[in-house]
């Protein structure tokens, strides 16, 4: 669609052979046309998969992440991963910490030390 972000792709020219393509960074990533050039590639924006380039039991969709922005990447209750394939979140481990280098701790290799000993 041309908005910041798109993807593109060299592809076999189909309308105007031997395109050649500047990037114009002074215009904000302007794309400009090189006419007489002797690239046989032109930009277009990626074809589609044909219908049947996922197996019969894919599901392409969005698995809504609780907030991936954020990084957590916890899905929804409503994300197709559990709706559509019955898939159940792994619960979440509870690890150790350790509070090495602090005001009350000794300095970071014997502390280490201590966290790493069985």
């Amino acid at each position: 669609d041309g908005m910041a972000g798109s993807i593109v792709q060299l592809a076999p020219c189909s309308g105007a052979p031997k395109q050649r393509w500047l990037h114009d960074t002074s215009l904000g990533g302007v794309l400009r046309s090189l006419a007489g050039a002797s690239a046989p590639l032109c930009i277009a924006p990626p074809a589609r998969p044909p219908p049947d380039a996922f197996d019969a039991h894919s599901i392409v969709a969005d698995p809504l992440f609780v907030d991936a922005a954020a990084g957590d990447f916890r899905v929804r209750a409503d994300s197709p991963a559990i709706s559509q394939l019955g898939w159940q979140p792994i619960p979440p481990i509870e690890a150790p910490t350790a509070r090495c280098g602090g005001e009350h701790a000794p300095a970071s290799p014997p502390c280490l030390r201590e966290v790493l000993q069985v």
